[in-house]
Parts: C-alpha cells; sequence; structure tokens
C-alpha cells in the first residue's frame, strides 16, 4: 500500500516539475542569420551589386554573417553611428582599403576580426571580400543601424535588432526566398538597363555602359553590366569613338595597351592617362589619340601605343558637400586602320569587360 502511494507522490511530483517548466519562459538562443552580397550571371556581366535581403530583423546577441557570393569584390561595413543609424559628428566615409582607420572613423585596427560586436561606438568593417568569403558581425545591444560596402558607394541595408520581447517579421526560411527574388529581379532587368541608355552622347560611334538604381526600405541595390555595348564597334580611320558610363553608380575605365601588359601596370587613378594627345575638350570629355608613341619602357614599352583614360563615370550625388562632376565621358580617334583592343582595369581582368575597336580605310 504504501509502495503504491509513494510511486503517485512520485508521478504528481514529476508532474510539477513539468508543468512549472512549461509554464517559465524560455531563454531565446542566440542566433547567426545569414546574408549574400552579390549575384551575377554566368558569363559574370550582369552584376547585382547588392546585400540580399538588405534590410534584416535579429534579437539584441545575435549575429549576421555576409557571405560574398560573386567575383566582384565587396566590403559589409558598420560605420560610427547613434542607435537609429545617424552618423557621428565628425565622421567621415574611409577608403575600402582604410576600413575603420580612415575617414575620421578612428578605429585601431582597419578591419575587426570576424565576430567583432557592433553597437555603434565604433567602426567594424570587413576586408575587401572576393568569392567564398565571409564576414560575421554580433550585434549586443538593441537599435538600427546602417551598413554599407566601402567600394560601392549606393550598395547600403539596414539591421533592426529588436529586444527579446519583440515578434521578429522573418525567418531564415523568409530571407533566402527575399534574397533569391531580389536577385532575381536585378538580374533578369538587364533589357530595362540598356533601355535607360538613350542616347547617351554626342555622335554615331557610342559605346556605354549601362546600370540601373533601385531602393528598398533597407537601402539600395543596384545592377551593373560590366560591358561596353557594343563590345566590337567598326569605325573608319580618321573617327572618333566616344564611351559613356551610364552607370548610375559604377566607374570605368577605357585602357588601350599593347598585348601582354596586365592591368596592374596602369593604375586607374583618377585622371591617370598615358598616351599622346590626352586633353579635356570643351565639353569637358577626357580625349586621346590611338595609335600613338608615347609608350615608356616601363609601361607600355617603347614607342608603343598605350592609353589609360583613368577612372570615368557619373558623378557622386552631393551629400554633406558639393560634389565635382569630373570626367564623365571619354573620346578616344583613330587615325590609323587596324584592330585595336582595349578593357577597363577596374572589371576586366576578373569579369570579361573589354571590347575592340575595328578601323577601316
Amino acid at each position: 500500500m504504501r509502495r503504491h502511494v509513494s510511486v503517485r507522490f512520485l508521478v504528481s511530483v514529476g508532474s510539477t516539475i513539468v508543468l512549472m517548466a512549461l509554464l517559465m519562459p524560455m531563454a531565446q538562443a542566440q542566433v547567426t542569420w545569414n546574408v549574400d552580397m552579390g549575384a551575377q550571371s554566368k558569363d559574370y556581366a550582369k552584376q547585382a551589386l547588392a546585400f540580399l535581403p538588405n534590410e534584416i530583423w535579429i534579437y539584441a546577441g545575435d549575429s549576421i554573417t555576409w557571405t560574398s557570393e560573386v567575383d566582384e569584390v565587396h566590403t559589409v561595413s558598420f560605420l560610427k553611428q547613434a542607435s537609429g543609424g545617424a552618423p557621428v559628428a565628425g565622421t567621415t566615409r574611409p577608403a575600402a582599403g582604410a576600413g575603420c582607420t580612415g575617414g575620421s572613423q578612428g578605429g585601431a585596427v582597419a578591419f575587426p576580426p570576424s565576430g567583432s560586436s557592433f553597437n555603434g561606438t565604433s567602426c567594424v568593417s570587413s576586408p575587401i571580400l572576393v568569392e567564398g568569403g565571409t564576414y560575421t558581425v554580433t550585434f549586443p545591444s538593441a537599435g538600427n543601424f546602417k551598413f554599407v560596402c566601402l567600394i560601392h558607394r549606393d550598395m547600403t541595408g539596414a539591421v533592426h535588432v529588436l529586444p527579446k520581447s519583440a515578434t521578429l517579421p522573418y525567418n531564415q526560411f523568409d530571407y533566402d526566398k527575399i534574397a533569391a527574388e531580389q536577385a532575381n529581379a536585378l538580374i533578369n532587368d538587364a533589357g530595362g538597363a540598356k533601355a535607360q541608355s538613350g542616347h547617351p552622347g554626342t555622335g554615331t560611334n557610342q559605346v556605354v555602359s549601362p546600370g540601373e538604381l533601385l531602393a528598398t526600405g533597407g537601402g539600395k541595390q543596384f545592377l551593373s553590366i560590366m560591358r561596353f555595348l557594343p563590345t566590337k564597334i567598326v569605325v573608319h580611320a580618321g573617327d572618333t569613338v566616344e564611351w559613356t558610363d551610364t552607370d548610375p553608380a559604377t566607374p570605368h575605365t577605357v585602357t588601350f595597351t599593347p598585348p601582354g601588359v596586365q592591368g596592374t601596370v596602369l593604375q586607374p587613378g583618377a585622371g591617370a592617362v598615358v598616351g599622346a594627345n590626352a586633353a579635356l575638350d570643351d565639353d569637358g570629355a577626357r580625349h586621346g589619340t590611338v595609335p600613338n608613341t608615347a609608350g615608356t619602357a616601363t609601361v607600355c614599352g617603347a614607342n608603343t601605343t598605350c592609353f589609360n583614360s583613368g577612372i570615368y563615370g557619373p558623378a557622386a550625388q552631393d551629400q554633406t558637400a558639393q560634389t565635382a562632376l569630373g570626367v564623365t565621358r571619354i573620346r578616344v580617334t583613330f587615325p590609323t586602320p587596324g584592330t585595336y583592343d582595349y578593357y577597363c582595369i577596374l572589371h576586366g581582368a576578373d569579369l570579361g569587360m573589354a571590347g575592340t575597336v575595328v578601323v577601316l580605310k
């Protein structure tokens, strides 16, 4: 009899413990979320320069891992800011290579290690990431934080860090679906980007590099078509070809070098031009001649044709200070028949951005 009573008592105690456990609030485990960086077509020509997705809601204590999915380079960078996303007074955007030590960020190191925490008080930035590269940031406290790619000014996003008492609107499955939809929309809208080119220049021998800028509630994303269109253009001796970058955010170069000269030899610094008769036209376009005899033994070989436009493209929008117009078009005159190959220093080697000018008599 006692034995029977004892067993019933133990069962009751066990049931009570289980019931109490069910009634107690469960501690929420810290989660690492995943976000993609970029998408591309199989031939690398169409580049979605975007965080996918570029807006995410998480709990305080959670982490996010960004993974580069493309051959184009990116960073994921959180600059000094208040919990509402406003930049800290006196700080400016650093160059990609400087990371957190540049642009008045005042960081001790350029690129804090993956897994570093961010609460707005100090900069956290990945190094330049290539395909397969990852970078993780942990968010210890609630707030709304902007993040950027230091290489592509119009590639931005936002992280909303909520207290544990809040309800998250999406799970990882939802974010993966949103990312796929955004990537597909950008990559497959290449026709729309080309249509935006319209009539970009002043003459008939036109080459363009189009793109298209989009936005979400979290920031900006854009499509760049990393090609000179048309890739091959046929003109006559004495004609001039004009290149216009109609991409809203991605700069390029037009660089003619002899076979075997690598793009790293000619650095794409602003205004860096190697070539004869390179000057600015009245409307600000940079104008050169190919072929020419202004090459040097260290750059192109003695008396060998070499022309580098330097970086050109639409001027950045004014932010806190006015932005100069800069060089928006490149013109090259071809006095001699022949076939002349060229490429973009920034995007030629990795993404195949190159072209040919065939000059007939």
